[in-house]
């Protein structure tokens, strides 16, 4: 395994049907710039934003975005970093990198989801990959190739920070289904404790952060 960190470009658009998200992914790289301890690569995205998107296995654009996600792990499987930054792009660019991860470190992994959505629906609730990632990552979408992860991370292994529980729709509540700990705005705002918690809890020992 190569120790250096591997700084991933990924200005996917498709997972959220929204080619603002290019510029986003763009805009973030510059605004933190590499060092020399850093390998830099950018993954190709499709964009020809005006070429209708195909559904694939009920997620809008499902082909290209299977595509884009071979070439995430052809990158990593010849790169082999110990870390990696992600600069996207819808939130669904998180999934080949938090997979392969998981695949290094196993049971010490844990993964902090740094949003107010939680992003966990499936195909039947939701098209836009980048609604269903974090239930990909926890092996509950294994029915398509799009959606199926190589090393799911266990629902203990995850918390929620930031997540507003009062807006939840049905389409989100698999994280009350699965048990998922959470902590509200308002507790991250006063401290660490719940999270540094967690992680002892659960004895983890790297962090992948979404």
């Amino acid at each position: 395994m190569n120790k250096k960190t591997l700084r991933m470009t990924i200005p996917q658009w498709q997972g959220g049907v929204n080619p603002d998200y290019v510029f986003g992914a763009e805009m973030l790289k510059c605004l933190a710039p590499p060092s020399a301890d850093h390998d830099s690569v950018t993954v190709a995205v499709e964009r020809n934003f005006s070429s209708p998107l195909q559904k694939v296995d009920g997620v809008d654009g499902g082909d290209v975005l299977m595509k884009q996600m071979l070439e995430e792990w052809k990158i990593l499987r010849d790169k082999k970093p110990a870390k990696i930054i992600v600069f996207g792009g819808d939130c669904a660019v998180t999934q080949v990198p938090f997979d392969y991860l998981s695949g290094i470190y196993g049971n010490k992994l844990g993964m902090i989801w740094l949003d107010a959505h939680p992003d966990i629906s499936d195909a039947n609730s939701s098209s836009h990959l980048h609604e269903m990632v974090c239930a990909n990552l926890l092996g509950q979408n294994m029915n398509s190739p799009v959606t199926k992860v190589e090393n799911p991370i266990s629902p203990e292994r995850m918390i929620y920070v930031g997540l507003i529980e009062e807006d939840l729709r049905p389409m989100d509540m698999a994280c009350k289904r699965l048990g998922i700990r959470t902590v509200s705005p308002e507790k991250a705002i006063e401290g660490a404790s719940e999270i540094l918690s967690w992680i002892n809890d659960e004895r983890l020992e790297y962090i992948c952060v979404h």
